[in-house]
């Protein structure tokens, strides 16, 4: 059996490419800005502010300042929600506080506000940690356009 042949040492700028694969194509992307932290008093449309105050108070009521902070994000926070268009609320807790069990605690104030207001709204819960330090597509979105409520 024939020895295989090592890969080439790469230039010092561009990675090793394992034999028999093909090398990227075109540029490498451009690497994405430092996210930006959520911007206080930004614009958003009143119905979406007073809905993300609502669930602000309501979460500080049951946990106090374990809550540390409530986002708007999404096609609201852009300006660009449509009549179809879900508010997108994104809570950060401390890590005492399991986010799953406080997500839990909004299902019912979500339902009135679809029943009263007639505006679909989906909550995700993060631990202050993970906002902080992950990387996640999610995370750098809520970083990049998520208004401070």
């Amino acid at each position: 059996m024939p020895a295989r042949k090592a890969p080439k040492p790469a230039a010092p700028d561009k990675p090793a490419t394992p034999a028999g694969s093909a090398a990227p194509a075109g540029p490498e992307p451009a690497p994405r800005p430092a996210a930006q932290p959520a911007k206080p008093g930004a614009q958003l449309d009143p119905k979406a502010r007073a809905i993300g105050e609502r669930v602000k108070e309501h979460l500080q009521t049951l946990y106090g300042t374990s809550v540390r902070q409530v986002l708007v994000f999404g096609d609201h926070a852009r300006g660009a929600a449509g009549p179809d268009s879900v508010l997108d609320i994104a809570a950060v807790v401390d890590d005492t506080l399991i986010p799953r069990d406080v997500e839990r605690t909004l299902e019912d104030l979500l339902f009135d506000v679809l029943m009263e207001d007639r505006e679909l709204a989906s909550a995700i819960v993060l631990h202050e940690g993970q906002f902080r330090d992950y990387a996640s597509p999610l995370i750098m979105r809520l970083k990049d356009e998520g208004v401070a409520v």
